[in-house]
């Protein structure tokens, strides 16, 4: 039997899984996965963060939040002493902390997190436009929350930009981005910005 092709094919699985939705065949497949590499290749610590990381993802999606934090924690320390560094993948774990301290109502953690994650994929990939456009979405819902109006403000609209020349365009993204823009209008009294964006 070879151990890592097994766990390479229940790490896809898993992938697949958590991509359509079924979080719960998500979560097992990867988490066999993960059983099969440290069993079968301890060292091989570049894919095992790899596993964490979407493994953490899949979790948070599920909101199972501790687990997601453990494993996200987990992967970034991995990806820290993988040579050379795989700057995309951390600017993915950095992302996806983001996302989970903002998801849990720590802005400040989740602010700068997905500020380091935007600046690591400026580094890493700046001409992966999309990629960074989704982390400037979520960083202008964290900034929105916190109240930081005009920060906020920035980021959605440099995202729109962004959404709006990527080709094929991402509907749900820039749809994503109007709403969050008509809730930050609707905050700050711009009631008639607000209603246009939302209705956009």
């Amino acid at each position: 039997r070879n151990e890592k092709s097994i766990a390479y094919v229940l790490h896809e699985m898993g992938r697949l899984y958590w991509k359509v939705g079924k979080l719960e065949d998500g979560e097992r497949k990867l988490r066999e996965s993960l059983d099969v590499m440290r069993r079968a290749a301890p060292d091989d610590k570049a894919n095992m963060a790899t596993t964490m990381q979407v493994l953490g993802s899949c979790l948070l999606d599920k909101q199972d939040f501790e687990e997601a934090e453990r494993f996200l924690k987990e992967s970034f320390e991995l990806y820290a002493q993988v040579v050379p560094r795989n700057e995309k993948n951390i600017a993915s774990v950095l992302h996806a902390m983001g996302r989970l301290y903002w998801t849990v109502g720590k802005l400040e953690d989740g602010e700068r997190k997905l500020r380091e994650s935007l600046d690591v994929k400026r580094r890493a990939a700046p001409d992966d436009k999309a990629n960074m456009a989704t982390t400037m979405q979520v960083l202008g819902s964290c900034l929105l929350d916190k109240q930081d109006f005009e920060e906020a403000e920035r980021f959605l609209k440099e995202s729109f930009e962004i959404c709006a020349q990527v080709v094929p365009r991402n509907e749900k993204s820039i749809a994503y981005v109007l709403h969050e823009m008509g809730r930050l209008y609707w905050k700050v009294g711009k009631l008639e910005d607000g209603e246009r964006k939302l209705r956009e």
